[in-house]
This record gives C-alpha cells, structure tokens and sequence, in this order.
C-alpha cells in the first residue's frame, strides 16, 4: 500500500502530540493539490506544534510562515510570508 508509512508516521503524530515535527521530503510524491490538502490537516491537526518542512524542490510559499534557502551549509536566503519569496 503506497504512503503506509507515511500513515503510520501521522496517526503516530496523532497520539502523542509532540512539540515539534520534521518532514524531509515526506510529500515529495504528491501533486500540489494534495499537497495542500495534507499540509492544511496537518496545520488543524497540530495547531500547537511547530512543524518544519525540508524539500529540495520548489515549494509554495503561502503555507509556511518563514523559509530559509541553504547552500553550502550556510543560509542564503531567508523571508516571512509577506509574498517577498
């Protein structure tokens, strides 16, 4: 069943509640309108945590509140989400 660890990983989520949580690369497979979708459940499931997105492709920049570019182990780029991306 494609995506079954990625499920597990969530409702895992969902039990514990933690504080913080990491996503590398976890939705790289999805077309953007799912995409979406998973990032504005996720956005109502965890309403207090702080969750950090790391792709290596284009991302949209209306979901996150910060981004930071990284290039050479060093941050290049960095904006809030004022539309300056």
């Amino acid at each position: 069943m494609a995506g079954q660890k990625q499920r597990v990983f969530l409702a895992r989520c969902i039990l514990n509640n933690p504080s913080i949580l990491i996503f590398a690369e976890t939705f790289n497979a999805l077309d953007l309108k799912i995409d979406l979708e998973v990032k504005e459940t996720i956005k109502t499931l965890f309403s207090n945590t702080t969750y950090i997105f790391i792709s290596h492709g284009e991302i949209s920049n209306n979901y996150y509140d910060k981004i930071f570019v990284i290039d050479n182990e060093t941050i290049s780029f960095s904006c809030t989400n004022e539309r300056n991306y």
